[in-house]
């Protein structure tokens, strides 16, 4: 009984189960201060398997999700942008899982399920 156990604990412990999942999300940002908008095109890439993920910008700067949520309605990626204790991650990213409609930092938009490159980094 104790083998079985064991095996189970490190099967859980090696992500063998882990799902990655990479989506290109275009949207319309309207600056809330002057009414411009403006086209935003935004790569995301998550590890369901360890609920992280990564977001790259048009800029290509890539910043790592403080938190990731997963339901059957929904995927939802968390920032930090101040890491002083009294700050809570801000949700940056909001994809409805039956349509793909998004909202990716601020441009409401779309979303597609791409293949990626197995190289990137969670």
């Amino acid at each position: 009984m104790k083998k079985i156990i064991l095996f189970v604990v490190l099967v859980f412990n090696l992500d063998v189960f882990a799902q990655e999942l990479s989506f290109d999300c275009e949207g319309i940002y309207t600056n809330p201060n002057t009414g411009v908008k403006s086209a935003s095109t935004t790569k995301l890439d998550f590890d369901l398997g360890k609920l992280s993920g990564t977001r790259e910008n048009d800029l290509g700067r890539i910043t790592s999700f403080a938190r990731v949520e997963l339901t059957p309605g929904f995927l939802r990626g968390f920032e930090v942008y101040d890491w002083s204790p009294a700050k809570d991650p801000h949700e940056t990213v909001f994809i409805d899982r039956n349509t793909l409609e998004s909202k990716v930092n601020g441009a409401i938009g779309k979303c597609k399920i791409v293949k990626r490159n197995e190289e990137r980094k969670f």
